[in-house]
């Protein structure tokens, strides 16, 4: 039934082909061949002791491809020996094949004759179901009548017979695939988001995201370094102490690229690059006092003065009360609105008339160390945080149905005031300037 095989190369897999005798009765075969076939390919193939590594097995008469078989894994028979199961998958053979008709098209294997080395060439065999138009030569009719009277003792043609004067050159191995690796950092910085998730990322692409949500991309640029640099020193220090950084003012706030594209719009790429050089050029650099990193507080506008840390977060000898007189030039300097009674008295607790006696008491920077509401007394912090109060520094003023409150600044006051920040850098000052006016004794330092 076999009268010949080789063994080639297509698309990193081995292929075997098996040449059928041209004797052999096609009619025949292609009524029995899903019964039988397989069993002549395994008897062939131990017969032949062929060593063959791929799955696929071609069956040819000459140049006409008759089909094609796909072997599963090798079975262990009673004897020992290695059987293999195919599942038949015929490209060709029909249920009315008659090789004498002319109506039965012919697939070639197509060979370039201009090749000699066998295994350096590509082997143009189909792996669909029918042959591509492209397999059939245009000078040629797709349909031939074969030679009725065929060779007794056909012979491969010369052109699959490889030329033993010059070697096979090595096929080369498939590519492995590639394992993705874990990204590393540098500086590696975590953050719990709000939805809930955890982020991690580097060091100063965290800080392009905060510095883009705790300060207007439209500010001088060396405020925006000033910026850089307080975020920078505060972050390290929430992570040198074992806090867990946010993307709220609980700590600093963050903003990821969807959330800035949402919010700048058409102005992403300018504001994007302007905070991006602002924390490049300012890389590494934070803000220490006696080789330490610092407590680097900062607040939106403060009232002219900063605050004292001791009246908010404790005693720091580089978070003092400073002039920074520029603040009384920007917009969120001042802020007057109006609450009832009934709301007051609910937020505090207490009943709040127009009758009732209020007593304020300040500090050094202007701002409300203690209010006494009748018999009832709140420290300034305490009493702008039930009120949802700008700042600390307010003034009340009482009326029939409700009382009127003017605040000056914005934020509890300590540190650098960034809209100061930025009025200063309008008139020349460098960050460092900056942050040495608003931080008592720092220097400024590389990590």
């Amino acid at each position: 039934m076999f009268n010949n095989y080789e063994i080639k190369r297509y698309q990193n897999e081995e292929v075997l082909i098996i040449y059928l005798d041209m004797n052999t009765e096609f009619a025949k075969l292609s009524k029995s061949i899903k019964t039988t076939i397989n069993k002549e390919v395994d008897d062939y193939i131990k017969d032949k002791k062929i060593k063959f590594k791929g799955q696929k097995i071609i069956l040819m008469a000459g140049s006409l491809l008759i089909g094609t078989l796909l072997y599963t894994t090798p079975l262990l028979k009673n004897n020992n020996s290695p059987s293999y199961t195919y599942t038949t998958s015929i490209t060709s053979v029909k249920e009315n094949i008659n090789i004498g008709k002319e109506d039965i098209k012919e697939e070639i294997v197509e060979t370039n004759k201009n090749e000699q080395n066998v295994s350096d060439k590509k082997d143009n065999i189909s792996s669909s179901n029918k042959p591509s138009s492209s397999n059939t030569p245009a000078n040629k009719p797709s349909v031939s009548k074969p030679n009725t009277t065929p060779p007794k003792n056909p012979t491969p043609s010369s052109n699959n017979t490889p030329n033993k004067t010059e070697p096979t050159k090595p096929t080369e191995p498939p590519k492995k695939e590639e394992i993705s690796k874990p990204v590393t950092y540098k500086n590696p910085v975590t953050i719990k988001r709000s939805n809930g998730t955890i982020l991690t990322l580097e060091l100063e692409d965290y800080l392009i995201g905060v510095v883009s949500a705790e300060m207007p991309a439209s500010f001088h640029s060396e405020a925006l370094k000033a910026q850089a640099i307080a975020a920078r020193t505060y972050a390290l220090k929430t992570i040198e102490s074992g806090k867990t950084l946010t993307d709220t003012v609980s700590t600093q706030a963050y903003q990821d690229n969807n959330q800035l594209k949402n919010k700048w719009g058409q102005s992403y790429n300018t504001y994007y690059n302007k905070v991006k050089n602002a924390v490049l050029a300012t890389e590494g650099l934070v803000m220490t006092y006696n080789g330490s990193l610092i407590n680097a507080y900062y607040h939106s506008t403060s009232n002219g003065f900063t605050e004292d840390s001791t009246a908010v977060f404790g005693s720091f000898p580089y978070l003092q009360s400073v002039a920074s007189p520029v603040d009384k030039n920007v917009s969120s300097y001042l802020k007057t609105i109006s609450m009832t009674y009934e709301n007051i008295s609910n937020k505090l607790g207490i009943p709040v008339t127009s009758l009732s006696t209020i007593k304020v008491e300040k500090n050094g920077s202007n701002r409300v160390d203690k209010i006494i509401i009748d018999n009832h007394v709140y420290g300034g912090v305490e009493f702008r945080t039930k009120l949802g109060l700008r700042s600390t520094d307010f003034e009340l003023n009482l009326y029939e149905n409700n009382i009127s409150i003017t605040t000056r600044g914005y934020g509890h006051g300590v540190g650098m005031s960034q809209y100061g920040a930025h009025e200063y850098a309008k008139t020349g000052m460098t960050y460092q300037n900056i942050l040495k006016h608003y931080y008592t004794g720092i220097n400024i330092t590389k990590r």
